[in-house]
């Protein structure tokens, strides 16, 4: 795989993350206090891994050849991390 197909893999994965933090925020925002007091600790560690996640990919974008293995795998590594975290944050989600 190519080095832009690479990139455009890996952040469209990011964006897809990113929109699912997004829809556990406005089911947070819709549901009680006690669920917003619980999941807001999981939300914020989860815009704090998506904010590292992105400044690994824009290094990987003006990364040379030689560092790029690294740091893709960096990238895959904190969205590995998103997804656990986020699993752990839809566990205090209302059921739909």
């Amino acid at each position: 795989m190519g080095k832009q197909s690479m990139l455009t893999t890996l952040k469209k994965e990011l964006e897809e993350l990113q929109s699912k933090v997004d829809e556990a925020r406005i089911q947070m925002n819709l549901a009680g206090k006690e669920i917003q007091t619980t999941l807001e600790p999981h939300l914020k560690t989860l815009d704090n891994e998506l904010w590292h996640a992105h400044r690994k990919l824009e290094k990987l974008k003006s990364s040379a050849e030689s560092t790029e293995h690294k740091l893709e795998k960096g990238v895959h590594s904190s969205m590995d991390k998103i997804k656990e975290l986020y699993e752990k944050a839809k566990q205090h989600l209302p059921k739909k």
